[in-house]
């Protein structure tokens, strides 16, 4: 078997690791891949496709790991999915048909799970089990950058396990490529499913005082219409739309199962589709002319068309494909906008999209407050993605010049919300601030003050710094010399004490209980909400204007050579000091008692001890 299970497409595989390679340059291609898999497969999973989601679903896997290389939710449809990732830089090296085998048990491997040396497969066996409780289902995922012969993988897959091969990816990423795309369609052809005998394609027009005359047709679509305009236009048609394809689980996997096993039905099991345009016009019995048109709601239902049709060739033949999606009917509105009149389109845009539930902060992306923050961030020297994947389509020397500063919306706003509201909580409920009334607390209109621009950088450079401490510690731990990356990031030695990265390269140089409790006491370096909410507070406290000093090395410096060890220690020691038997670690970090906590502390320090902030956290910056 071994000779089925080492063969590659050197083509797609090139074209992959190129884009990888390009991408995620600081990365192996090994992780590089994975992060590209996890971007085009698993959206629906990823906060607003943030790095920080991606991180999240990696960090503490890749070795003694249970076969775990990443861990992701999707609230939507409940489900915890699981990934194995097998891949080299070297396409000739070949799969062991013991590692899908070793994959195939993974479920039992977590069921069984009560102890384990890796405290991240830890927690992700608790956390498994406490969602399993909720009703949430489990699926497997074994993803490969090789071909693998299609009779030894497919005896393994089924419902829950699902084996990914290089095709599967590929075409994934075309779709992904395709997404960021700037190029909005200029026209397209659609033709209408009519029993008019023969006479005009009826349209209404409507004349309201507010949005003046305005003309809509409502018709049906054939399934064979669908498919021959996503083959022809693909991701152009969705330019405005405010997300793009989700994946096929959840509300799209019913919409794939309706239209492979049920196509008549279509119709009336689909909410149909909205298609913007400037202009439409007859052109052909029963086929429109539509000028810069755009499918603004039904990205879903069109993708999973189209997803289902390429099942159906496979299972079949093209012929037969086009035969069965001839059966499948769609309802359509197509609304004439007219050009640069008010925001009518933007609102149709906006309001239209409610099948799948919407991401607020798509909807906030083009908000003034948001274009006004963009403007701000660019004056300071960074890049502001308040729209999901404009920084992927910049020409290549724009993208050069903001690659080390570049502020995504969706990663920057747990991280500035954790800032300003002192709340170490943010990162544990990413979704609920993008709740329009949250989000419009977090960024209301102060945050394009000089105050609050110099924060958001500050913040966004801190988070820098604290993943790179991380990274240096995980590597540090694996007998590597970590170099340090980024514009403030000190090298590790001057973060922690020898005695500390002693332990993380032996922990026998110690006893073993209290290696354990130095290491514990460390914890909360690698917990950035924590060490984030903290040092709002201590900045608060001392009054420190952080606007003069967010570009400040000396700045960073003095947290990461002083700070960093105190806050981990006090926070240590505060939740001995306040804990049962048996209370954890890391929920205590998840915890707004934690700053309560902090803060009580500092208020005994300064009442008892008679010591202010800046005595326990001294700065090195001038204040003058």
């Amino acid at each position: 078997m071994l000779d089925t299970l080492h063969y590659t497409d050197k083509q797609k595989y090139q074209d992959i690791k190129s884009y990888c390679d390009k991408k995620y340059e600081n990365d192996k291609f090994e992780v590089s891949f994975i992060k590209l898999c996890l971007t085009i497969l698993f959206p629906e999973c990823l906060n607003y496709n943030s790095d920080d989601s991606i991180d999240d679903a990696i960090d503490g896997l890749g070795s003694n790991d249970l076969g775990i290389d990443a861990f992701l939710k999707d609230e939507s449809s409940k489900t915890m999915i699981f990934c194995q990732f097998k891949t080299s830089k070297n396409e000739k090296t070949s799969i062991d048909p013991k590692d899908i085998s070793y994959f195939k048990n993974m479920g039992e491997r977590i069921e069984d799970c009560e102890t384990h040396t890796n405290k991240r497969v830890l927690d992700i066996v608790q956390e498994y089990k406490d969602l399993k409780k909720k009703d949430y289902k489990s699926e497997y995922y074994f993803i490969t950058s090789y071909n693998l012969s299609k009779e030894p993988i497919e005896k393994l897959k089924n419902d829950n396990y699902h084996i990914l091969t290089l095709n599967d990816i590929f075409d994934k990423y075309q779709t992904y490529k395709s997404e960021t795309s700037s190029n909005e369609l200029e026209e397209c052809l659609v033709d209408l499913y009519n029993n008019t005998n023969g006479k005009d394609i009826p349209y209404y027009t409507f004349q309201l005082e507010r949005m003046g005359t305005k003309k809509t047709i409502v018709s049906i679509l054939n399934g064979r219409s669908i498919i021959t305009i996503y083959k022809k236009h693909k991701k152009e048609l969705f330019e405005r739309n405010v997300r793009f394809f989700l994946g096929n689980r959840g509300i799209n996997k019913n919409i794939i199962a309706t239209a492979l096993k049920e196509p008549e039905y279509f119709y009336y099991y689909n909410n149909g589709i909205t298609i913007t345009c400037e202009k439409f016009e007859k052109s052909g019995r029963y086929t429109l002319k539509l000028t810069k048109p755009q499918i603004i709601n039904g990205a879903q239902t069109v993708c999973s068309i189209y997803d289902a049709y390429e099942q159906k060739i496979k299972e079949t033949d093209e012929k037969t494909a086009e035969k069965h999606f001839s059966k499948l009917y769609i309802l359509a509105r197509i609304i004439e906008t007219t050009k640069n009149k008010g925001n009518f389109a933007q609102n149709v845009t906006q309001y239209n999209n409610t099948q799948n539930k919407i991401l607020d902060q798509d909807f906030y992306a083009n908000s003034r407050i948001q274009q006004d923050l963009h403007a701000k961030l660019e004056q300071e020297g960074y890049f502001y993605e308040n729209k999901r994947n404009e920084f992927e389509i910049l020409p290549s020397d724009i993208k050069k010049k903001y690659q080390d500063k570049l502020i995504k919306l969706g990663d920057i706003t747990p991280l500035y919300c954790c800032f300003k509201e002192q709340n170490n909580s943010a990162g544990s409920h990413k979704k609920n601030l993008f709740e329009k009334d949250k989000f419009d607390e977090i960024f209301s209109q102060d945050c394009i003050t000089a105050k609050e621009v110099a924060s958001i950088i500050f913040v966004y450079n801190l988070h820098k710094i604290l993943k790179d401490i991380k990274r240096q510690l995980n590597e540090y731990s694996k007998g590597k010399e970590p170099e340090a990356k980024g514009e403030y990031t000190l090298q590790i030695q001057k973060v922690v004490t020898s005695k500390y990265l002693q332990i993380l390269r032996d922990s026998s140089c110690l006893e073993k209980d209290k290696a354990e409790k130095i290491m514990q006491e460390f914890d909360a370096i690698k917990q950035p909400y924590v060490i984030i909410a903290v040092i709002s507070c201590i900045l608060s406290r001392a009054n420190v204007k952080i606007e003069k000093y967010y570009k400040d090395f000396a700045l960073y410096e003095t947290i990461q050579q002083h700070w960093l060890k105190k806050i981990a220690n006090i926070i240590y020691d505060i939740f001995v000091k306040n804990s049962a038997i048996g209370d954890n670690v890391i929920n205590y970090y998840k915890s707004r008692d934690l700053i309560r906590d902090f803060n009580d502390y500092l208020d005994e320090q300064e009442s008892r001890e008679d010591k202010t902030v800046k005595d326990l956290f001294p700065f090195s910056i001038s204040e003058a």
